[in-house]
């Protein structure tokens, strides 16, 4: 019964690892593909790259 519990436990950290990890890597790569959007339209538009809260700050 216990080698049961045991390998139930096992099977089920290895998923939600295997979830975790999967998650992580889609959110690299959105995060990624933002960013090589926004150059392409800086670069293409002349438009100066400002990181979000930066306009409020210098309003302030």
């Amino acid at each position: 019964m216990v080698w049961i519990l045991l390998g139930t436990l096992v099977v089920s950290v290895a998923f939600f690892l295997t979830i975790f990890r999967q998650v992580s890597r889609t959110e690299e790569r959105l995060r990624s593909m933002v960013v090589r959007t926004e150059s392409k339209i800086s670069q293409k538009y002349g438009a100066k790259l400002v990181p979000p809260g930066k306009d409020e700050e210098e309003e302030e």
